[in-house]
């Protein structure tokens, strides 16, 4: 089973860490500080795409990922936008090899999509 997982598929850390000029900040304002919640997502992320990159992950680990970026986006529900292409590059990559825990993680951002498109 290989997945695309490599250190240079992954997203470049400006792209996912707050603030960086490639923050996507449709959805919260930039001014705004960033939650103890939203710091802990963004080095989880940072933490994720080593784990990926490095290969040695288990269904198992794949699966307590998926539930921490699922609990992340019940938390933040509304201040997650930043961390979406994170959440999107992972759905992509984990679907086809591990469908169980990444079908609950697209339920989630499913859900909060269609919460942003209702509000705005």
């Amino acid at each position: 089973m290989s997945l695309h997982f490599t250190a240079s598929s992954l997203l470049p850390l400006n792209y996912i860490v707050a603030g960086s000029q490639n923050d996507v900040t449709t959805y919260a304002s930039s001014t705004d500080a960033p939650t103890p919640v939203r710091l802990i997502m963004d080095e989880c992320v940072k933490l994720f795409n080593s784990i990926f990159a490095s290969g040695t992950f288990s269904a198992e680990m794949v699966r307590k990922i998926c539930d921490v970026l699922r609990a992340g986006i019940n938390t933040l529900y509304t201040s997650m936008a930043p961390l979406l292409p994170s959440y999107m590059f992972y759905l992509d990559n984990l679907l086809a090899h591990y469908p169980e825990p990444a079908c609950a993680l697209a339920k989630a951002v499913f859900l909060v999509g269609l919460y942003f498109k209702t509000t705005i």
